[in-house]
């Protein structure tokens, strides 16, 4: 579900037509309507102004919503056609995912485009803090790097030159970390990207495919398979992300004591 805060009626309006069936929209016209609807519901995406029907800031409201719900996407929508720097580096800092303008706006691609990328810096922003401490910083580099790419394919040949780094190396270092294989991690992140998009209960397997750039849903539900053993519904059910990252943190822990095991043979 989404919510949104705008004072003008013809942003609330524009909105519904982008976004048509793919999820249902709440409007609200006050900061404590935000406020009571997140304590209430899960709240995907939040789209908002500077200020509300009262012409009460909104930057407070954002910083709140950040904190306590690190998985929803926020989006800004600037009053100007132009956001002046001072508009830009305010909603920044207080913990917007894209500030759109109303030039934006009105071209639907634009919204729907920033919207896919503000998907994936949410499923970064939940995902990494839960996965850092596992890597050490050569492969936690390369992990951060794919993760935030992760709604495209990645090879580990692409990854390593935009690094710098030789395949050759990355894949000894993870073999002396006791981890898969550079090219199973990055498989991994994919999952990862595809999971936290589950999670949005209107985003269908298909237009999921579609968004991350498979082959075809086939081609997502096959890897989902591979990887977790479940379907994408049984994935939804288990909650999708943190499921996955269980199942990783997981391979990730029998990897090393496989690799411990071959040591001590030695």
């Amino acid at each position: 579900m989404s919510a949104t805060l705008f004072a003008r009626v013809t942003l609330r309006v524009r909105l519904e037509v982008i976004l048509g069936r793919s999820g249902r929209v709440i409007h609200c016209e006050t900061i404590n309507e935000v406020r009571r609807l997140f304590s209430r519901q899960s709240v995907t995406t939040l789209y908002f102004e500077q200020a509300d029907d009262r012409e009460t800031v909104t930057t407070d409201l954002i910083r709140e919503v950040r904190d306590a719900f690190p998985s929803t996407v926020i989006i800004a929508c600037s009053s100007g056609r132009a956001p002046s720097l001072a508009t830009v580096l305010e909603m920044v800092r207080s913990g917007i995912d894209d500030l759109l303008s109303t030039d934006d706006i009105e071209r639907g691609h634009t919204v729907r485009r920033a919207l896919l990328v503000a998907h994936q810096r949410s499923m970064v922003r939940v995902v990494w803090p839960k996965l850092a401490i596992h890597f050490s910083p050569i492969v936690a580099t390369v992990m951060r790097y794919v993760l935030e790419r992760a709604d495209g394919p990645l090879t580990l040949g692409s990854v390593s030159a935009a690094l710098g780094r030789n395949r050759k190396t990355l894949w000894t270092q993870c073999q002396s970390d006791g981890l898969p294989a550079p090219s199973t991690l990055i498989g991994w992140c994919r999952v990862l990207a595809a999971s936290h998009a589950l999670d949005t209960p209107s985003r269908t397997v298909d237009s999921i495919a579609y968004e991350l750039q498979f082959a075809s849903p086939s081609g997502l539900r096959n890897m989902l398979v591979r990887f977790l053993n479940v379907t994408p519904t049984e994935l939804r059910r288990r909650g999708a992300t943190d499921y996955a990252v269980q199942r990783l943190t997981e391979v990730i822990r029998l990897s090393r004591l496989r690799h411990a095991a071959a040591k001590s043979t030695e």
